[in-house]
């Protein structure tokens, strides 16, 4: 036996050297194996030795090669955390470690990333001299991934704020991916997939807009790109808006494989764009009510005229001596006079509608007026129309003018008379209406609040959806030709608005309509005037005058027979039909004239032009001016003036009464200062 070896049991020599060999140029060849691979490897022995190290290990952690071999990995690592120290005992414990990915901090606080692996490796005897840690670094990897979802994340942020969302459909597979901005603004829970995601996808988009959607899609698969506004409904049942751009994603070869699209939420723009369009609607509605209150003001002018003329000839007649109160002469006059009275109301109408006459608003009570005039307008609707009145509500006093109120609803029942035709049924009502909120159909404007309601509801044959936005315009009918002026409904409009009320419109074609004025409820529920003065024609004027008279007006008609009317009552009257005229018969003898009444709207002096011209000849000269419309002057000009105003048409029970109270007045101030003077 030589030095070398010795036997075994069966005789076998071993040679232990051979083996030690074998063993030495395995380890070395391990160690060169590890020190060139392209990994961070190394190998430790039981006491965590560094054995061997790859070159790329040695550069993650910045040593060289005769700084860590011999050394343990604690020395060079002092500040190595327990959790590792247990993990490389498992390690040596015979355990095989894997780890995705690790967080190493060093000492000089620079942070890796890591990706790691133990393996143990075994002696001749199968037992654990040590184990083996192969790391790679993955910061680099990290840190790209940590920006790109930063820049996911701003992204998401930009399309939230943006309200856009972003979306691909793979038409191979049929998968859909969108962002969450675009679930969001489709209002979908979770994100739809596979065939059926876009059946779930459309069920959102209003259903006037899906031949759209489907068409955008379909128009897709032969190439087109397409962009297109859209509408999607909210659970509450608010409409979203938004507009889809889509365009295709051309495969390599043949049809396209892909749809790309980005819908942009409109919803504010659209919201901007229909109240400019209402703003532009209203201000187009208040040029037309202003322009046909200006026609209206001027026809009601020479209308006033005309109706000046009727009334007084009428009560010229009326004040004859020769006609006996009973005779059918003075029954004619009186009748004449009460429809001339009734036209004179409608002036007054006109020109609140105009917005220039003055009307006094005082407590009403609606339900009143609705009943009265409900009974008068029975007898006159058609015999087989159904026509009630209902008044559910004891609190209905209003603010307002009981003619104006009367009118407003004589035109709400003739227009439901003209839609229902020969039978129907019409149904005045009066009730409460409590938190409302609503558009106005007049104004457009919103409103809310608690109101007195006057309904007029018929089944009649409605108002057509594209005519609803018309029908308060000046002049706009749907009715034939000679059945309607158009005026009715601007009317209401006009005074219900003078009311601080507004007017809501229900109304379908073929199943009738609603119409439902709201007022504002008055405070006080007393001193209630329930309806519109009784016009009663004047009887005679017994009252006799005296003085000269200076009566102006170019309305030559008119200016006649102020002086018929005035002369015939005691008084001596100079007529005039030309301003100018007038005043130079005034200046040449300011004194022979106790009075003057004049018109205010004339050509070349106006009644003010000549109050003013006179006042300068004779300061104490009592003046009556007259106006049925005029925007320079009112009783409050007029008092400052100095003078008597009184609109036309004038009632000669007022002129008459007044002219003698201002010369007698006038007199008596002249006989006093005379007095004094001696």
């Amino acid at each position: 036996m030589t030095a070398s070896g010795k036997k075994d049991g069966t005789g076998t020599i071993l040679d232990f050297s051979a083996a030690y060999e074998a063993l030495r140029s395995s380890e070395k060849q391990l160690r060169t194996f590890i020190s060139l691979a392209p990994l961070s490897i190394a190998m430790f022995d039981r006491d965590m030795r560094y054995l061997a190290t790859s070159r790329r290990w040695l550069e993650d952690y910045g040593r060289g090669y005769t700084d860590v071999i011999g050394r343990t990995h604690y020395e060079i690592h002092p500040d190595i955390p327990e959790r590792w120290k247990r993990i490389h005992q498992r390690g040596l414990a015979g355990e095989e470690l894997k780890n995705d990915e690790d967080l190493w901090i060093q000492a000089d606080g620079t942070r890796h990333w890591l990706r790691w692996s133990i393996t143990p490796w075994r002696s001749e005897g199968d037992e654990v001299a040590g184990i083996i840690i192969a790391t790679e670094n993955i910061t680099g990897r990290k840190r790209m991934e940590e920006e790109l979802r930063a820049s996911e994340r701003r992204l998401i942020a930009a399309q939230r704020v943006g309200r856009i969302g972003s979306w691909e459909w793979n038409l191979t597979t049929g998968e859909i991916n969108g962002s969450q901005e675009f679930y969001r603004l489709l209002d979908s829970d979770c994100p739809p997939q596979g065939p059926d995601a876009l059946a779930v996808l459309e069920r959102s988009i209003h259903p006037e807009d899906r031949y759209w959607f489907r068409t955008i899609i379909e128009g897709k698969l032969r190439g087109h790109n397409a962009s297109r506004e859209i509408r999607v409904v909210m659970p509450d049942g608010s409409i979203r808006w938004l507009v889809s751009q889509t365009e295709t994603n051309d495969g390599d070869a043949g049809p396209s494989t892909r749809i790309l699209g980005i819908l942009s939420d409109i919803t504010e723009r659209k919201k901007s764009e229909s109240e400019r369009e209402a703003l532009e609607e209203r201000l187009l509605q208040a040029h037309k009510m202003e322009a046909i209150g200006q026609l209206t003001a001027g026809i009601a002018h020479d209308f006033n005229n005309i109706l000046a003329s009727v009334l007084g000839y009428s009560e010229l007649v009326l004040n004859q001596s020769d006609v006996l109160p009973d005779s059918k002469v003075s029954h004619f006059a009186r009748e004449i006079i009460t429809a001339g009275s009734r036209g004179r109301d409608l002036v007054q109408q006109m020109l609140a509608f105009s917005r220039v006459g003055k009307i006094s608003h005082v407590p009403v009570r609606l339900g009143a007026i609705a009943t009265e005039i409900s009974r008068t307008l029975a007898p006159t609707l058609p015999a087989s129309l159904i026509f009630s009145t209902r008044v559910s509500t004891e609190r209905d006093v209003v603010i307002g003018d009981p003619v104006q109120l009367h009118q407003v609803i004589l035109n709400l029942v003739i227009n439901s008379r003209d839609a229902v035709g020969e039978h129907g049924h019409i149904e005045v009502a009066v009730r409460d209406a409590k938190n409302v909120e609503s558009v106005c159909a007049g104004c457009r404007l919103d409103f809310a609040g608690d109101f007195i309601e006057l309904a007029v509801v018929d089944d009649g044959m409605g108002i057509p959806h594209d005519r609803l936005s018309r029908i308060f315009d000046p002049f706009y009918t749907g009715k034939r030709q000679g059945q309607g002026t158009g005026l009715g409904l601007s009317v209401v409009h006009g005074i219900v608005h003078d009311l601080g009320g507004h007017i809501i419109v229900e109304s379908r074609s073929g199943l009738g309509t609603a119409m439902r004025v709201l007022l504002p409820m008055a405070r006080t529920q007393s001193e209630v005037k329930n309806s519109a003065p009784e016009i009663v024609a004047d009887e005679k004027i017994s009252m006799t005058g005296g003085g000269r008279v200076l009566i102006v007006d170019d309305e030559e008609l008119l200016a006649r027979m102020f002086g018929e009317m005035i002369h015939a009552h005691g008084f001596e009257t100079e007529v005039f039909f030309n301003s100018r005229e007038a005043l130079a018969r005034f200046a040449a003898a300011p004194g022979e004239f106790d009075a003057v009444v004049s018109d205010q709207t004339m050509p070349e002096h106006t009644g003010i032009e000549l109050t003013r011209a006179v006042r300068k000849m004779r300061p104490d000269i009592p003046i009556i001016l007259c106006s049925g419309y005029s925007a320079l002057l009112n009783e409050s000009v007029a008092e400052k003036l100095g003078v008597s105003f009184l609109p036309k048409p004038i009632s000669f029970k007022v002129l008459l009464p007044l002219l003698k109270r201002l010369i007698d007045a006038a007199s008596s101030k002249s006989g006093t200062d005379a007095e004094s003077e001696h």
